[in-house]
């Protein structure tokens, strides 16, 4: 018996989530949004330092070198918590989807441990790979393409064009294909690239198929609501009488901070919407992973040696 899993239930999950467990949402959302409160904090005030001018003399250039120095040092650790940030809040979208509905979690499911690490690694790996894949098949893309075009122009040009849509074809589908070893990995408690690649077999395109859709319901969803959400945030601002500033006044990053200052309520009325649309953003792709993983285990096929916790069965693959 071949195993499946049902797409709509699998896009589903990121619903349900919302349904049930809307606090957790909110929660994931407002960590990442506190920590851009706190990145913004603390680069802001390394911008104002900086002055405006046209900088066309070498003095110039080596005053912006040594102010934007302390930007540089503090940017790189920054993205690097930003990501790590990210993969907890995955994490934890996998685990409340995969966890039985109207569970409870104190930390609204989010954790710091070797879950997270093995994701993290997981993603890393498949990250770099994916990359290289591309960079080889777009080389070897235009190495037949400068070949043929020594031959016929026109020949070349179809056949680039066909290259490349057999190529995306190839990319959309592989990416597929490894998108449950992350989710595997979780539930196992290991870096699992073999029991997550032998779940994905024979899903390659139904998984795409399911990323594809839920991708397209988050931008859908972003359309709507950050329409929404702009029209609210000026005319909030709009009622406290805030109004943008003449841009002849502004001679500095530091005039640009003041002029933010105004636009601080309004930003703080839209933080609970932006928070819980944020949260359940991250849970629009983990969800649906969690979901497609835990039926291919738990379907009524594959042996299941133990709980992997969190309502995850842990199959011998």
């Amino acid at each position: 018996m071949k195993r499946r899993f049902s797409m709509g239930q699998a896009l589903e999950a990121p619903f349900v989530l919302l349904k049930t467990q809307p606090v957790a949402l909110f929660g994931w959302g407002m960590v990442r949004l506190l920590f851009g409160i706190a990145t913004a904090a603390l680069v802001l005030p390394m911008f104002a330092a900086i002055p405006f001018g046209d900088f066309t003399s070498e003095a110039d250039m080596q005053a912006m070198a040594v102010a934007f120095a302390p930007i540089d040092r503090v940017v790189g650790p920054l993205n690097l918590l930003g990501l790590l940030l990210s993969v907890i809040v995955w994490t934890a979208a996998m685990r409340a989807a995969a966890a039985p509905r109207g569970t409870k979690d104190r930390f609204i499911f989010l954790r710091l441990g070797m879950e997270e690490v093995y994701v993290a690694i997981i993603l890393v790996i498949l990250v770099i790979g994916l990359y290289a894949g591309t960079f080889a098949l777009t080389l070897l893309g235009a190495l037949i393409t400068f070949i043929l075009w020594q031959v016929s122009e026109i020949t070349a040009v179809l056949i680039a064009f066909a290259y490349a849509a057999v190529a995306i074809g190839l990319l959309l589908w592989l990416t597929a294909r490894v998108s449950l070893i992350a989710a595997a990995s979780r539930v196992l408690k290991t870096v699992a690239f073999e029991q997550g690649w032998k779940l994905g077999k024979g899903q390659g395109w139904k998984l795409a198929g399911t990323g594809f859709l839920a991708w397209l319901i988050l931008i859908v969803l972003s359309i709507v609501i950050g329409g929404l959400v702009i029209g609210l945030f000026f005319g909030v601002a709009a009622v406290m009488g805030v109004r943008l500033p003449d841009p002849d006044s502004i001679h500095s990053f530091a005039d640009l901070t003041e002029v933010g200052r105004p636009f601080l309520i309004p930003g703080l009325v839209l933080a609970i919407p932006l928070a819980l649309f944020d949260g359940f953003s991250h849970a629009v792709f983990a969800a649906p992973l969690a979901s497609a993983c835990r039926q291919l285990m738990d379907d009524g096929e594959t042996p299941v040696q133990a709980n992997g916790g969190d309502g995850d069965p842990a199959p011998a693959l």
